[in-house]
């Protein structure tokens, strides 16, 4: 009679299963919906409008107009897309494979920051597995086409440059970490969090050498990436900090990241307990770890509780704490008392829920009913206005247009002294003369009225709807998210 496996064995096979489960998942979403030609998710199509604003010289920050209207991200993803645009197309799938190679790098980079710290093949997988386990509890927001996915690959790679050598970098490695985490703040501002918790590693430690070496880093990529925002696009660039300050702010959302980020802190209670019983090398690089993911987590705190925020602000945080874990694996695994904890944790990332990913797919009717609203647009004999979709005209006819959802929050739809109340005065007016004006032959919306969007309501009173498409929508199919950012009502002016 063969003898059971033993506990290492028995976790390579339970993190093997796990690991291959949740990428899976992965997979079957991210190309299951990499060629669907709308957004699933809002804000997707702003990749494609602003790395085409870069490609012509326009203003990425510039107060709103009849053709743009300004996001607050930094502009380094927009850079990077416009790249892939330049090699691939411009479409959301380039976009989309952006998002999918940055994830599927910043695995590779954890997975090499673990085999050089020796870690097991199972830690590993391990790794793969919780890191890929909170694909659905983020919305499955790891393949779109925004700015978390790059700036999460960035916020990895720098500190596994930091970890070398027991999280002793050499000053190449730390000014190679600083300039990548430098640079992943000028992705998404909100990974300041974990340059910041670096800093706050190497404070602890009293290395004062190399957090000298860090901060010279910083400044260094910092600096000269603000000064030639400011050059390029002069006081219009300060909207990346002063817009999100204004945004409104309330605690009662900590529930909501609650119940989203609960899954975390068992890895968090692993890497603390491993800690505990861990010395030297690996000791100071799960501190590192530690600190980089906890700052990260905090950060995705804050920006749960503002409007707008979703759980993609803690993609960071998994990721590192992720890498904790798995480098933390070996250490209990080696304690009697501590071992049954890491196949517990494989279990566990197995286990996570939701299992809704099919709903994540678009099918074949709404791949159908997608090209159906395309051409339709494409047919319009002269200009058209997607109001929830503006890259559609942008790719369609070179026609760009402002994108509703950074009308509102400039307008201060967003603001803490007026949320959810955008103030009409602050629309563009000759966008708003286009529409009253009927220059548009069809203008097409979503089935909503955009949260009281005043846009919203000239489109009432100037055009008619004429057409519906609603397959996608019907009381048979479950109500998704992404199923509200495909444009399913078709609008034309109105008799004098």
């Amino acid at each position: 009679m063969p003898s059971p496996p033993s506990l290492p064995r028995l976790l390579l096979y339970l993190a093997a299963g796990a690991a291959g489960v949740r990428l899976a998942v992965f997979v079957s979403v991210a190309f299951g919906r990499l060629t669907f030609p709308w957004e699933v998710e809002f804000l997707e199509g702003l990749t494609i409008d602003y790395a085409y604003t870069l490609l012509h010289g326009g203003n990425l920050y510039a107060p709103p107009s009849a053709h743009f209207a300004p996001n607050w991200y930094p502009p380094l993803h927009y850079v990077v897309n416009l790249a892939a645009f330049l090699a691939g197309g411009f479409s959301l799938s380039t976009a989309r494979s952006v998002s999918i190679v940055s994830v599927l790098l910043a695995l590779v980079l954890g997975a090499r920051l673990l085999r050089r710290a020796g870690s097991s093949w199972a830690a590993l997988l391990l790794f793969a597995a919780t890191a890929l386990s909170f694909y659905p509890a983020t919305g499955y927001w790891y393949d779109v086409a925004r700015v978390d996915s790059l700036a999460t690959l960035l916020a990895v790679a720098g500190v596994a440059a930091l970890a070398s050598n027991g999280a002793r970098p050499s000053g190449a490695a730390t000014w190679i970490g600083g300039a990548l985490l430098a640079l992943a703040v000028f992705t998404k501002q909100t990974s300041v969090a974990v340059a910041g918790g670096a800093l706050l590693f190497l404070l602890v430690e009293r290395d004062a050498a190399r957090l000298g070496r860090l901060v010279g880093a910083l400044l260094s990529t910092s600096v000269p990436l603000a000064l030639m925002l400011l050059v390029a696009y002069g006081a219009d660039a300060a909207i990346v900090v002063t817009q999100p300050a204004s945004h409104y702010f309330a605690l009662r959302w900590v529930r909501v990241f609650a119940e989203f980020a609960w899954p975390m802190l068992p890895l968090f209670a692993a890497v603390g307990i491993a800690l505990g019983v861990a010395d030297g090398e690996r000791a100071r690089t799960l501190r590192l770890l530690l600190c980089t993911s906890g700052c990260a987590f905090l950060m995705g705190l804050l920006a749960m509780c503002k409007i707008g925020g979703q759980f993609n602000s803690s993609m960071p945080a998994i990721f590192l704490v992720s890498l904790g874990t798995a480098l933390a694996a070996d250490t209990l695994l080696a304690r009697p008392r501590l071992r049954l904890c890491v196949p517990a944790l494989a279990l566990f990332a197995l286990a996570l829920p939701p299992w809704d990913y099919l709903d994540w797919i678009p099918t074949r009717t709404d791949r159908s009913e997608a090209e159906e609203i395309l051409a339709d647009m494409r047919a319009v004999d002269g200009p058209f206005l997607a109001y929830n979709a503006s890259f559609v005209s942008t790719l369609t006819r070179g026609d760009q247009y402002p994108y509703w959802d950074r009308l509102y929050d400039w307008a201060g739809g967003q603001d803490k002294r007026t949320p959810y109340q955008p103030d009409p005065a602050r629309y563009p007016e000759g966008f708003l003369r286009l529409i009253r004006e009927r220059r548009f032959l069809a203008v097409y919306t979503n089935a909503s009225d955009y949260l009281k969007d005043p846009v919203y309501a000239v489109i009432s009173e100037n055009y008619r709807p004429v057409r519906f498409w609603g397959s996608g929508m019907g009381p048979s199919v479950t109500d998704m998210r992404w199923r509200h950012c495909v444009p399913r009502v078709k609008w034309e002016p109105k008799g004098p």
